[in-house]
């Protein structure tokens, strides 16, 4: 082998021995997801054992706090009983978790759910599943499918940064040059925050400041306490504080609550910043989006009726 060809293969092995092994799990649009959701057998008979796997992992940008993660299990009756699916103790269950009303609730602590750093390569929190049962009794041979459903419910916010500039009116006779809004900065998470319209804000004028809010997490935010069921007039609703270099500004609702309409709300904002003798001036404009955030993925068994006594 010539030195050419030995020091190109060389190189080679260097550049991939220095890439990283596995990336970090990171998701702009989430926070808490549910990850490997399955059964263990597709098909089982029902005087077998199956069970459900699942992860709960932080893959948004920041820590969940509140109280963590609420897990809901739900679908078929789950409770002691032959014509029921009964929740097994053992091993794969050592936190004791049970069913009451006919399904799973369980919590995983903020604690256990640290956020990811991709700069240092480090992953989110993750929180693994097992849970055993006991299928019901169903018509010997009958193939019954049997669909699992599984949910998350987590407190989150989404904090937003936007510049913008404004103008006085001398500069703006003088040069022409109009005043103008920077991109906004989104922090990850399932809704997102964006600032409509252009520039054109005059010194000494009101600043209009209309904020596009987008569910992007595949679920759904509410004001409301997370609970397994919750009623429809609660869901799809955020509260969203606005500030303009730490002053609160005007908007409308009072409140701040924005209904998200087939994933996309509007909050309407104002904004009458003090007088100012620079030729420009850039305020920041920073909104915070809190809510609880819903999200269900769902896992099908199939349930055989046994013919063995």
């Amino acid at each position: 082998m010539n030195k050419k060809l030995f020091g190109i293969l060389f190189a080679l092995i260097v550049s991939v021995s220095a890439c990283p092994s596995s990336s970090v799990d990171f998701n702009q649009n989430a926070g808490a997801v549910l990850q490997d959701l399955t059964f263990d057998f597709p098909k089982i008979y029902d005087d077998e054992e199956v069970t459900l796997l699942f992860d709960v992992v932080n893959v948004g940008g920041k820590e969940i706090v509140s109280g963590g993660v609420n897990v809901y299990v739900y679908g078929p009756t789950i409770e002691a009983g032959d014509a029921t699916w009964t929740l097994l103790p053992g091993d794969s269950n050592p936190s004791g978790i049970s069913s009451s009303s006919g399904y799973i609730t369980t919590k995983v602590s903020s604690v256990d759910l640290p956020p990811p750093d991709p700069s240092l390569g480090l992953p989110g929190g993750r929180q693994s599943f097992e849970l055993a049962f006991e299928p019901a009794l169903v018509l010997d041979g009958v193939e019954v499918p049997t669909k699992f459903y599984t949910s998350l419910c987590y407190p989150y916010t989404t904090e937003t940064i936007t510049q913008v500039e404004v103008t006085s009116k001398n500069e703006l006779r003088a040069t022409g040059i109009r005043s103008s809004r920077k991109d906004t900065i989104n922090a990850a998470g399932p809704i997102h925050l964006s600032v409509q319209g252009d520039g054109n804000i005059r010194a000494g004028g009101v600043m209009p400041l209309v904020f596009k809010v987008t569910n992007v997490g595949g679920g759904f935010a509410t004001l409301s306490d997370c609970g397994v069921d919750l009623a429809s007039n609660v869901r799809n609703k955020v509260k969203v504080d606005v500030s303009v270099d730490g002053n609160a500004a005007t908007c409308s609702p009072e409140n701040g609550e924005v209904r998200i309409k087939k994933g996309v709300g509007t909050l309407f904002c104002t904004y009458k910043p003090d007088a100012s003798s620079a030729p420009r001036r850039t305020y920041m404009v920073k909104a915070t989006a809190t809510y609880n955030y819903y999200v269900t993925s769902e896992a099908t068994i199939t349930n055989i009726g046994s013919s063995l006594d």
